[in-house]
């Protein structure tokens, strides 16, 4: 929490770590593109699966060939597995970005919150500071110097 103690180069420290969020949030972004088209290449790759398996059952043997059909139906569990656990890891990640993308949005707030402080701070000692002196003309500088100068002359001194 920012106090009425902070130094005016606040802002540039609010600054900087706003620019800061937003590269975050540029990564982030970036993270999500990668993700999206891990997703494409997972769905991708099931439907080749998929397209696969329906080529083993055509093509499969007559009831002789067993053993073949084993081996085919494990390899197709075990690319099955493993494409649950990819689609498990995505989902993870994303709910990772998510919370990333929510602390990054608070931690935004906060900053804007404290930018906005810190410029009434600054307003608030513009407006308290004391005003320039007047500029004072000659002719009236000429007229306050022959005013001392008269009063003086007129002024008797004991003596």
């Amino acid at each position: 929490m920012i106090t009425p103690t902070d130094s005016p180069s606040e802002s540039d420290n609010l600054r900087a770590e706003i620019s800061e969020l937003e590269k975050l949030r540029e990564q982030i972004h970036a993270d999500m593109e990668t993700m999206r088209v891990q997703e494409e290449n997972l769905r991708s790759y099931e439907n080749r699966l998929r397209r696969a398996q329906t080529e083993i059952v055509k093509l499969a043997p007559v009831p002789d060939g067993r053993v073949e059909i084993e081996i085919d139906r494990e390899k197709l569990s075990r690319q099955r597995a493993l494409l649950e656990a990819e689609r498990r890891a995505l989902t993870d990640e994303r709910l990772i970005v998510r919370e990333e993308q929510a602390l990054c949005a608070k931690r935004s707030a906060e900053l804007d919150q404290r930018e906005a402080w810190v410029q009434t701070l600054e307003a608030r000692q513009k407006a308290n500071s004391f005003p320039a002196p007047n500029k004072i003309d000659a002719r009236r500088m000429q007229s306050a110097k022959n005013f001392f100068l008269f009063s003086s002359k007129r002024v008797v001194g004991p003596g």
